[in-house]
Order: structure tokens, then sequence, then C-alpha cells
């Protein structure tokens, strides 16, 4: 007995017979419709105001900033600064010239001026 039967053959079946064929026993038969059947689909989720790439881009921006930030002001910045030459705005200044020619001792006076001639100090 099989449950596809063409609809005469089917009313000669009693329906014991019929829900007796299949392999496990059925204790009890509700009638749904189609809608109960497939149901409807659940609603989309709403679209993020931004993608998850973009967000992602953002975020990795924002994050990227500060590093280079620091980068620049605690290394690039200070870098220059060594590697720039002394100069005074005003001209000679005599605490300078005070300091640093009459108050240092004398080897390291010639080894600036070794250094300035491009000199090996030894």
């Amino acid at each position: 007995v099989s449950p596809f039967l063409p609809k005469a053959e089917a009313e000669g079946i009693q329906i014991d017979t019929w829900f007796g064929a299949f392999e496990t026993p059925v204790d009890e038969i509700v009638a749904l419709t189609w809608d109960d059947v497939h149901p409807t689909l659940p609603p989309l989720p709403k679209e993020p105001f931004l993608p998850t790439w973009a967000l992602g881009i953002l975020v990795s921006g924002v994050l990227g900033i500060p590093p280079l930030f620091l980068l620049y002001c605690c290394y690039f910045m200070r870098l220059s600064n060594t590697r720039r030459r002394y100069m005074s705005l005003s001209g000679i200044d005599p605490v300078f010239m005070d300091r640093i020619v009459h108050q240092s001792p004398a080897w390291l006076i010639s080894r600036f001026v070794a250094i300035e001639r491009q000199e090996k100090f030894h």
C-alpha cells in the first residue's frame, strides 16, 4: 500500500490500512494548512550604518594614528633636532660664551674643534 494512490483506489482503502503501511506507527493525525507547513520567513536583519569592512578600516585608522604621531614627536623631531647645528638668533651670547668656552675643559674644546675641522681626535 502506498500513500500516493489515485483517488479511486484511495477510496477503497480504509484509513487504518493506509496508515498501517508506514514503518513507524501513526498515533495522531493533525490537519495542517499550507501556511502551517510552510511558515513565513523571518524578516532580514537591518543593514548596519557602516559595513563591517568599512568599520574595520575606520578602527584600524583611528588606532594607527596615535603610534605614528608619537613616533613623529618622540623620534623624528628629536632626530632632526640632534642633526641641526646650533645657531644663535641674536649673535654671540655672553652667557653662552662664558659657559661653553671659559668653563669647559680644554680637552673637550679641542675635540669639538677637531670634529669641526673633520680631523680625527686621539
